[in-house]
């Protein structure tokens, strides 16, 4: 009974160093790309001559405007080291992650994102 309480109060220890929700199976992350030569719908609104924060930002905003409920976004920097030439089919270097609530994994399916997959959280968050 002893070595219970005293296991509880160390994990009570380690709970602030924690983020339940950043390991809540009910979240999920997705990335995708930005084509080239702006021609994904959301180009104009999302430039990439903007600061990373600010594209995260605006990125967020268009998402949610499609009426999406995002956590989180984020804005991984040359995340390709090197990629095609070609409008439309190549990405740009850098990729958005997106944390969303696994309810809503098929509504982000439905978009038409560049190289859209499942990733992994804990690698991003």
């Amino acid at each position: 009974m002893k070595s219970n309480l005293l296991f509880f109060l160390a994990c009570l220890a380690f709970l602030p160093f924690t983020s339940c929700e950043k390991l809540n199976p009910d979240i999920v992350c997705f990335g995708f790309d930005q084509r080239q030569c702006g021609m994904d719908e959301w180009a104009d609104l999302v430039p990439i001559s903007d600061d990373v924060s600010v594209r995260e930002s605006k990125m967020k905003e268009y998402l949610e405007s499609k009426d999406l409920a995002i956590r989180e976004v984020k804005l991984v920097k040359d995340f390709y080291g090197g990629v095609c030439k070609a409008c439309g089919v190549c990405p740009e270097p850098d990729r958005f992650i997106i944390r969303i609530n696994i309810a809503d994994t098929s509504a982000i399916k439905k978009f038409d994102f560049l190289g859209n997959k499942l990733e992994d959280c804990s690698e991003y968050f």
